[in-house]
C-alpha cells in the first residue's frame, strides 16, 4: 500500500481504543461493538510485507534491510503524527485505522503549534505499545 492510500483509508477515532496487551489491542468498531487485533498475526503481517518488499526499505545509513522473522518482529502497525489527520494503522487483515481529527478553536488562530495539545493521546497508545515491548513504523 502506499502512503496516500494509507492516509485515505477508513478510520476509526484514536478514543476507541480501549486497552493495549502484549496479545491484543480491543476497540470499539463503528457500530460501538468491542473487537479485538490479534496483535501477533500483525507482527507475522509486517514481517510478510518487509519481506514482500525489501527493495523499498533501507537502514539509515542506506544499507538494505534483510527479512524479519515473525517470531522476532516487534512492529505491529504504522503511525503518522505529521498527517493532517494523525493516526495509526495496524496491520490487521483487513487493515484497521485509528486516528484524531484536531479541531482548530478559534483562539489558537493566535497559537502556531495549536495540534500540539493532541500529542499526548497521540503518544499514549505508542507509550503503551512500548509497555508490552512492541511497536509501529513511523512514517513521519
Amino acid at each position: 500500500m502506499t502512503y496516500e492510500e494509507l492516509s485515505a483509508y477508513p478510520a476509526l477515532p484514536m478514543a476507541n481504543i480501549l486497552s493495549i496487551t502484549a496479545d491484543s489491542l480491543t476497540y470499539l468498531d463503528g457500530q460501538g461493538l468491542e473487537q479485538t487485533i490479534d496483535l501477533a498475526a500483525c507482527r507475522a503481517n509486517w514481517a510478510a510485507y518487509i519481506h514482500a518488499h525489501l527493495d523499498k526499505f533501507s537502514h539509515y545509513d542506506g544499507s538494505p534491510v534483510s527479512p524479519i522473522d515473525p517470531a522476532e518482529s516487534r512492529c505491529v502497525g504504522a503511525r503518522n503524527w505529521f498527517d493532517l489527520q494523525p493516526f495509526y494503522i495496524f496491520f490487521t487483515d483487513p487493515l484497521v485505522k485509528f486516528e484524531i481529527t484536531p479541531k482548530k478553536r478559534f483562539l489558537d488562530r493566535f497559537i502556531p503549534n495549536w495540534r500540539q495539545r493532541y500529542y499526548p493521546s497521540f503518544r499514549q497508545v505508542e507509550n503503551q505499545l512500548h509497555a508490552v515491548n512492541l511497536c509501529t513504523y513511523d512514517l513521519g
